[in-house]
This record gives structure tokens, C-alpha cells and sequence, in this order.
């Protein structure tokens, strides 16, 4: 598979809908529950393994797994 970019240099406006967005994402983060915040934090800022964040909030890897989903979820919910 191949991705083809036409534009690679964006313009003013892109780059500031784009901080917007990260903003605005940044603030979703912070107001998901604790368990959930941790998982996506561990796991996106951190670049963890699903078994290294169960290993490290000592939980079962399902329980790390379902709070993910869980979180996924409200963000999807919160973006829209």
C-alpha cells in the first residue's frame, strides 16, 4: 500500500485547525476517568504494550484492553 500526499506543506489555516484539534483532544484526555486516562496516556504518549501498562497498573490485560475501548469510545463521542 502506498500513500500518495499531494500537499505536503500546510498552510496557516490547517496548521491552526490542527492545534485546535490537539487542543481540543488534550481536554478530552483530561476528562475521561482516571483508569481510562491512564491506559490511553500509557499507551499513546508512553508507547507502551497493552501487557506492559496491565503489568504496570497491576490489572488483568483485558481489564487494560476494555478500559482502552471504553476510553476510545467517549473520545470518539467527545470529538464529534
Amino acid at each position: 500500500m502506498r500513500l500518495v500526499v499531494e500537499d505536503a506543506s500546510p498552510d496557516a489555516s490547517d496548521r491552526h485547525s490542527g492545534d485546535e484539534q490537539c487542543v481540543k483532544l488534550r481536554r478530552a484526555i483530561d476528562r475521561l476517568p482516571e483508569a481510562q486516562r491512564q491506559v490511553v496516556l500509557l499507551r499513546y504518549y508512553s508507547g507502551l504494550k497493552f501487557v506492559e501498562i496491565a503489568e504496570l497498573l497491576g490489572c488483568p490485560l483485558n481489564t487494560a484492553l476494555g478500559r482502552m475501548h471504553k476510553a476510545m469510545l467517549k473520545l470518539k463521542q467527545m470529538m464529534d
